[in-house]
């Protein structure tokens, strides 16, 4: 009969802690459910506007990667997103950007991207994402210059 117990009480002790880790599993997920995604849209081109001061501390990092000497700030868009949930960022030229988080694998948020124009896709690709990182993508043509993209999140 002791043993007995003492193996319910096992029972129950390893149920409770699969309870428990459980939980705290939902709980990793549920911080996970929700994107909070931004777009930020910039015209470069060898123009003699220079630089935008909206940009603000994002110019270093924009001057690094592309040689151009005018940067000018189009559009900034903020979406809230649930994985699988698609939200647009307008682009010059009628394009638009599509993004759709797909999940989070480690510490990393799991994008598809999308370009369309006239509502044909012109470009696709999937990219992982730290939390609260962020990615500078130099897209398409336009007006003598590139459209570029600055998109961060956090989840």
């Amino acid at each position: 009969m002791k043993k007995f117990k003492i193996k319910i009480v096992l029972t129950i002790g390893k149920t409770l802690l699969l309870l428990a880790s459980f939980s705290i599993m939902m709980t990793a997920i549920s911080q996970a459910s929700q994107f909070d995604i931004s777009v930020t849209t910039i015209l470069a081109s060898h123009g003699k506007n220079g630089v935008d001061s909206r940009i603000g501390r994002q110019i270093k990092e924009l001057q690094a990667a592309f040689r151009y000497s005018s940067y000018r700030l189009v559009n900034k868009t903020h979406k809230r997103l649930v994985p699988g949930q698609t939200g647009k960022a307008p682009l010059p030229g009628g394009r638009v950007l599509a993004i759709t988080p797909l999940g989070v694998a480690g510490n990393r948020a799991k994008l598809k991207l999308a370009v369309f124009k006239n509502g044909q896709p012109t470009f696709q690709t999937i990219i992982q994402l730290l939390n609260r990182g962020r990615i500078i993508v130099g897209g398409p043509q336009h007006s003598g210059g590139v459209i570029i993209f600055i998109i961060s999140n956090s989840f």
